[in-house]
């Protein structure tokens, strides 16, 4: 069974990693590793050759070439590829993209990492740092490969792990894997209740209080089953299940995602009010 991995920069992908292999004895494949086998053969550092493959798109080739050999070479062995692309490169996988609230993700590395480029002087520049950082790796690939990691429809599971344990994690995507052997179009979302967003509309009932969703840029907001959501929160519940309505491509009742979401932004703060908790993160079309 192959697993591919990627998501959101402090998303927990490392710490996932290592339980599957604990606990559930797959292996576990980083492109780090390739990386770091075709520095030292070609006699550079790997500093040296991530510049290298900013400059000349042939070298994301050659180690992607080499991601694929792998994979073809082990098709009997359980492994997880932690790999911003193995996605798209690696056949018959079940694709995993982990979600992080941007508040959290700066809360897990501001002052925790070592490397230069990882190193904040406030939480607030972590956090705006890892967004940029985030478009500009997506805009790249994208670039490269003309695909993007950022089409949540690439994923058979997202899961945002700002609330729950990497336990949990495991257990969501085991679950996920099993219903995927049995059913190749198995599509899932696991969201924190108050890492989306609500507008205007999204009051309406869906079928068995199921959370309906709208992605725009990379946030989220209930386009139905705004109840449920509510109830989740004052709850206390962490996670929910969710499915994936539209994203940024995508047109609502003609017209298109972008239109659409700013037309019905609702009013957070009776919101939050409503809910009693507050957002770490408000993304800017709540401040326009």
């Amino acid at each position: 069974m192959f697993i591919t991995i990627n998501g959101q920069l402090a998303s927990g992908k490392s710490a996932v990693g290592q339980l599957l292999i604990d606990k559930y004895n797959f292996e576990v494949f980083s492109t780090g590793k390739i990386l770091r086998a075709y520095a030292q053969e070609l006699g550079v550092t790997v500093l040296e050759l991530n510049e290298m493959c900013k400059k000349d798109f042939s070298y994301d080739y050659k180690i992607d070439g080499k991601l694929v050999e792998y994979a073809e070479s082990n098709r009997d062995k359980n492994i997880v590829f932690d790999s911003r692309m193995a996605w798209h490169f690696v056949k018959d996988t079940f694709k995993v993209h982990l979600l992080v609230k941007p508040d959290v993700a700066a809360d897990r590395v501001y002052g925790k990492r070592e490397s230069k480029e990882e190193t904040y002087k406030s939480k607030e520049e972590a956090q705006n740092d890892l967004i940029e950082r985030r478009k500009v790796e997506n805009e790249r690939y994208k670039m490269v490969y003309g695909v993007s990691m950022l089409n949540y429809n690439n994923y058979n599971l997202l899961i945002d792990t700002s609330s729950i344990t990497p336990e949990m994690v495991c257990e969501i995507i085991m679950q996920g894997v099993e219903k995927y052997e049995n059913d190749n179009s198995y599509k899932q979302i696991f969201i924190d209740p108050t890492n989306v967003y609500p507008l205007l509309n999204s009051e309406r009932a869906s079928n068995n209080d199921t959370v309906d969703l709208i992605k725009f840029g990379e946030s989220l907001f209930v386009y139905s089953g705004l109840k449920a959501v509510s109830n989740a929160i004052k709850n206390g519940v962490t996670i929910i299940n969710a499915n994936l309505r539209f994203q940024d491509e995508d047109e609502i009742e003609g017209t298109s995602v972008a239109e659409y979401v700013k037309k019905n932004v609702a009013n957070i703060a009776d919101w939050q009010n409503k809910c009693g908790f507050e957002y770490g993160f408000m993304p800017k079309i709540f401040k326009e």
